[in-house]
């Protein structure tokens, strides 16, 4: 960037705070007009909740299902063209994330995390060690893949040495639901284990957790019904400095860890539920003075995809208290097994809308143009631009 140009960067990041200071929320903020883009999955009930931007133009997505066989799919938005695996060992495909050519996804109801080669179609598996683990989301960092389970545990499978390791999360009852990895060039700097903490949402309560790789312990912090009274915390999200970020009724929530301080944006629009979320860092130097960020989140309730700029709008902030506990884990080592998935391709023609933003203060919304969609999963694509699922709608929307 040239100093011309940063200079100009600071000026207008000097005026929105001068804004913010004096009137709180901009509520004057001119709408943004995108582009949302449909396409329906062939499967006649597609139930998409696991969804990952493989690159710019490759989506993955899991179907549950709803009525129908599982399916493992694969959208090319410049081809248009819908590709779906099928088998008997898939039951209920949950979380996934893609590297590369290989997508990699939890399966709840078999107990197992899977790996598919888009190109041959083989499908390796790797079944838990303990029956009922019910895998859910998973995140990747390199060959290791991280998973919560309903059943209490926070798991990592190791994709070169097939070892897996199980966290049992302390106190309880505890089912953990969404998990991220603290953001990091992993594929530029990977080293095992250079993923200092793994966060993860409860389903059960009104708590946000970290397992701190490094040491095996266990950092939990509960938020009180007098602060949050919906005890449901849906998606997360977590940027490079391990500010995370989550969504549930009416709320999108930031936890600070390192000053255990929770601030709370309710959301202007009635009924929503921010669900899950992509989070990215817009702070001109990434200092703590001039962080702020910009929180992109599905709400299916609203059948919208909305955006918080947290400085143009503001928050109310607590401060939490944290619990650290040491847990020792659990190592397995797990003998694979390798099976072929049926495939299907079809090319797909795109509905296209031009949607304009509606604007309260620090939030916008644009609306999806299929009416009761349950926009559920939501992933950043790489480059530019969103990828969400449509359960009802049965069908993959990107938003640019």
């Amino acid at each position: 960037m040239t100093k011309a140009k940063r200079s100009m960067l600071c000026m207008l990041n000097a005026t929105a705070i001068v804004l913010y200071l004096c009137f709180g929320t901009v509520s004057a903020r001119a709408q943004s007009t995108v582009t949302i883009t449909e396409w329906a999955v062939p499967a006649p009930t597609n139930c998409s909740f696991g969804l990952a931007g493989a690159s710019s133009n490759v989506i993955y997505f899991t179907d549950a299902p709803c009525g129908s066989a599982a399916n493992i799919g694969m959208l090319n938005t410049t081809t248009n063209t819908v590709t779906e695996w099928t088998g008997t060992a898939l039951n209920s495909p949950q979380g996934v994330v893609g590297l590369g050519g290989l997508v990699v996804f939890a399966d709840q109801n078999a107990g197992t995390l899977n790996m598919l080669n888009i190109f041959t179609n083989q499908l390796t598996t790797w079944t838990l060690p303990t029956p009922g683990s019910g895998p859910l989301r998973i995140t990747a960092v390199g060959v290791e893949v991280f998973f919560t389970e309903q059943a209490g545990r926070i798991g990592k499978l190791n994709l070169l040495d097939n070892k897996i390791m199980e966290w049992t999360v302390p106190g309880g009852p505890n089912q953990p639901l969404s998990i991220a990895a603290t953001a990091d060039p992993i594929w530029t700097n990977w080293q095992p284990g250079n993923c200092a903490r793994i966060w993860f949402s409860q389903s059960l309560g009104a708590q946000l957790g970290a397992l701190d790789l490094t040491h095996n312990t266990f950092e939990q912090w509960t938020i009180p019904s007098a602060i949050l009274p919906a005890p449901f915390i849906q998606g997360i999200a977590v940027t490079g400095r391990d500010h995370l970020f989550f969504g549930t009724t009416g709320v999108v929530g930031e936890l600070e860890p390192n000053a255990n301080v929770l601030t709370l944006w309710t959301t202007p629009y009635a009924g929503s539920a921010p669900t899950q979320l992509v989070v990215r860092e817009s702070g001109e130097n990434g200092s703590e003075a001039e962080q702020a960020f910009k929180v992109d989140f599905s709400d299916p309730p609203g059948n919208d995809i909305g955006r918080l700029l947290t400085a143009l709008q503001a928050g109310t902030s607590s401060t939490l208290s944290v619990t650290t506990t040491a847990v020792a884990p659990t190592v397995t080592l797990v003998t694979p097994t390798t099976s072929t998935l049926g495939r299907t391709s079809t090319v797909v023609t795109p509905t296209i809308t031009t949607v304009g933003g509606i604007v309260t203060g620090g939030f916008e919304e644009w609306v999806v143009p299929t009416s009761n969609s349950n926009n559920y999963a939501l992933t950043k694509l790489p480059g530019r631009g969103l990828a969400f699922t449509e359960a009802n709608g049965n069908k993959i929307g990107t938003l640019r």
